[in-house]
Parts: C-alpha cells; sequence; structure tokens
C-alpha cells in the first residue's frame, strides 16, 4: 500500500539547501502552519497504515538550552535540577511506535497538564477517530484532567498514582489475603475503587506490592478502564516505555538540536522531523520484515 511513496520522496531532493536558506524558509513557517502540516501529514499516514490509532502515549520531552538567551526554566528529570530548555510533547502511536502529533512550548507559570493534554489528545482524535486509550505518567494524574478525558472526551486513561503519604497507607490498608500473583513476576497485585480530588466518581486503583532491597513497597495505576485485566493495564503502562526509545531513536535525526530559540522554527523542524520518521517507516514497511525493526540510523 505504502510502495514507492518513501522512495519518491527521497529521490525528489537532488540536494539538501545550505544552511542560510534552510534557516530562510524556517523564518517563514509560523507555529500553527507547522502544526497543520504535522496534521495533514499524519493524516496521510494513518490513511497508509501507519498508526493502529487505538493507544496512544503522551509524554514530554525536555530540550535542554545551555545558551545566553533568557527563556523560561523547568525541572530537567533526570539532572533534577531547574534549568533554561524547550519542551517537547509527543503522542505516539503505542503499537507502532511511531510518533503522531508533536507540539513544542516554552516553559512558563501557566504550563499545567490540563492545558497542554487536552488540545493535543483533541488534535489526536481528529487524527485518529478510533482512539479509545491515552497512556501517560504521573505528571499528567492531575483529577480535573482525567475527569475531562473520562466525562467529556469518552477516553479511557492509565497512570501512575503520586506516591504521596496517604496514597501509601490507602494501598498499605488492602488486606494482604486480596493480593494475588501477577503472572510472570515475583510481585503481587490487588485492586479497589479510589476517589480523587476534582474527579466526578470513582477511578480504579490498580496495587502492585513488592521487595526492594529488602523493603516492602507499593506502587498504584490509575485507571478508568474497568473492562481489561489488570495484568493488560500493567502491561499498557509499560509500554509507555516505547516513547522513550523514541525519543532516543530521535538523537540521530537531532530532536534535541535546536535550530533557534524562536517557537515557529523548533516548531518547523520538530514537524519536519516528525514527518521524517514517519517517512522511514512507510520505507520498512516497504522493504519487509527484515527491516521492520530496524532503527532509523540502522537503516541508514
Amino acid at each position: 500500500m505504502t510502495r514507492h511513496y518513501g522512495i519518491a520522496a527521497l529521490a525528489g531532493f537532488s540536494k539538501l539547501p545550505s544552511i542560510s536558506y534552510f534557516h530562510e524558509f524556517l523564518n517563514k513557517i509560523t507555529v500553527s502552519g507547522a502544526e497543520n502540516f504535522e496534521i495533514t501529514s499524519a493524516k496521510v499516514f494513518n490513511k497508509f497504515g501507519l498508526f493502529k490509532g487505538k493507544i496512544v502515549n503522551l509524554d514530554a520531552n525536555i530540550i535542554s538550552y545551555f545558551g545566553d538567551m533568557k527563556i523560561g526554566k523547568t525541572k530537567h528529570g533526570t539532572r533534577n535540577i531547574s534549568m533554561r530548555a524547550i519542551m517537547a510533547f509527543v503522542v505516539q502511536d503505542q503499537e507502532t511506535s511511531n510518533p503522531v502529533f508533536v507540539r513544542v512550548e516554552y516553559p512558563r507559570k501557566g504550563l499545567k497538564p490540563e492545558n497542554i493534554t487536552v488540545p493535543m489528545l483533541e488534535i489526536t482524535k481528529d487524527i485518529l477517530p478510533d482512539l479509545e486509550k491515552v497512556v501517560f505518567d504521573k505528571w499528567f494524574s492531575v483529577g480535573s484532567l482525567l475527569d475531562h478525558l473520562d466525562k467529556t472526551m469518552n477516553l479511557k486513561f492509565v497512570t501512575l498514582i503520586k506516591l504521596h503519604q496517604n496514597r501509601i497507607e490507602e494501598m498499605k490498608s488492602i488486606p494482604k489475603d486480596e493480593f494475588k500473583p501477577l503472572v510472570g513476576s515475583d510481585r503481587q497485585i490487588a485492586f479497589k475503587d479510589t476517589t480523587l480530588r476534582n474527579y466526578t466518581g470513582n477511578t480504579k486503583l490498580i496495587v502492585v506490592n513488592f521487595i526492594d532491597d529488602g523493603e516492602e513497597k507499593y506502587c498504584g495505576y490509575l485507571t478508568n478502564d474497568y473492562g481489561s485485566t489488570e495484568k493488560r493495564i500493567i502491561d499498557e503502562k509499560s509500554w509507555r516505555w516505547r516513547i522513550e526509545n523514541y525519543f532516543k531513536e530521535c538523537d540521530f535525526l537531532g530532536l534535541d538540536a535546536l535550530p533557534s530559540i524562536e517557537l515557529n522554527k523548533i516548531a518547523a523542524m520538530m514537524a519536519i522531523k516528525t514527518s521524517s520518521f514517519c517517512l522511514v517507516s512507510c520505507l520498512k514497511k516497504d522493504l519487509g520484515a527484515d527491516y521492520k525493526k530496524m532503527t532509523i540510523e540502522s537503516i541508514f
């Protein structure tokens, strides 16, 4: 179905543009123009069967900035320090690992999970009409956001619960005889209904109990999916790490190499690289099964 499209796209470039011409081109693109290009491209890629379109991962990638220009700061997860950065929010088709939509933002005080996630998922639902579920990390486990996804957008969600002391005590209060072995591991699993601030009704709290360095520990998964098994939901949460693999693979594409600190240029570059990633995915489909799991760098 996608045969020759990738080859035609690559063959259309007789040479790469010079840096000056390239930046002149980026200067002409607005943020909305870049996003519209992403959306239009993603809809075509969806017709080509590049996405399964049922479950997506959503996460943020922090692109550190070490220059002298004054831009907002955010906390870097791995470095555990506050630093100047650009935040790239990525929606990824979970089953295929292909990126669907990327939005870039300056760190700012009003940048909260709800005002990022809702518009991004509205765009994603426009691209992927059969979207059913979103999987994300605990930064997104905000009651008002989860309530909106459940009641207004009719989406299932899976996320980690924030391990505040009251939540740990709640998990510890589950009777030990309610825990069952988690298949394929040395951990125990149980579940219960729980409440969230600013969330109407109950959500399902899946609790995993385990021993780490001789100490009993707990982790909790929040979901409004009462139809899937607890094992399935935990697996879907673990597959969120495919988005981390995407970030790593995009190191080769220079995802973190900022062309500027002007948001329109960054948005344009992200749109181009997202489209490039999907073009190579089309190429991998054309080349056949031996190439399906190869990275972009390996194919290059």
